[in-house]
């Protein structure tokens, strides 16, 4: 019924949110449709035993450390965007599936993307509900910036343990000056991420559809 209502009132969201890749189905069963399993459905409530979590941002889960390390290095920089040569991303080889939209065209695709969350943090140094929305996915600022914006794999192996000052990386444009170069703590690679290295399976939060 809520979902008949906000469809209604110009809600929208993924068509393959039940049975996609990355859907309900998928995540709550493993893509398996076992109907014995409504007969456990409420006894007990799990949300009585681990509680409600509210997002920090209003996008993916997958976004947000990388939200997180841009806000970081924006205040440790103070750099202003056009003096930013290149922004790197290194993410857990799941995130690329996750997030899914290099050149979103909307606030909803800007909300799986890393590179428009990246590049809207450092330009505007804060994250909110009027990040993710339709005109802001087409500011030119950041638009500009996410030319300069690349996600990729991080190589895990080759960290020291998870914590490690390894995420996002923001690079000058003055050749030369070393101490222009800043790393940045993913803010949530013990959380999330942490726990796709260790094999700890995956985020339930991360179905598209989910704003």
């Amino acid at each position: 019924m809520l979902s008949a209502l906000l469809a209604r009132e110009g809600f929208t969201a993924s068509e393959q949110a039940i049975e996609g890749p990355q859907g309900y189905l998928a995540v709550l069963s493993a893509g398996k449709r076992e109907e014995s399993a409504l007969e456990r459905l409420g006894a007990p409530w799990k949300i009585l035993t681990t509680g409600v979590a509210v997002k920090p941002y209003p996008s993916c889960a997958c976004t947000h450390s990388i939200i997180d390390s841009a806000l970081e290095l924006q205040r440790t920089l103070r750099v202003a965007p056009d003096d930013i040569a290149r922004v790197t991303i290194g993410v857990h080889p799941t995130v690329p599936r996750i997030l899914i939209h290099s050149n979103p065209k909307s606030g909803l695709e800007a909300k799986f993307s890393g590179e428009f969350s990246a590049a809207a943090a450092l330009c505007e140094g804060k994250v909110g509900m009027q990040t993710f929305q339709d005109d802001k996915a087409q500011d030119s600022a950041i638009r500009e910036l996410m030319k300069r914006t690349r996600m990729g794999k991080l190589d895990f192996e080759r960290l020291s343990g998870i914590g490690s000052r390894k995420g996002v990386k923001a690079q000058s444009k003055a050749e030369g000056e070393e101490a222009a170069r800043a790393t940045s703590l993913l803010g949530s690679i013990g959380s999330w991420i942490g726990r796709q290295a260790h094999g700890g399976g995956a985020d339930k939060k991360n179905g598209h559809g989910r704003g």
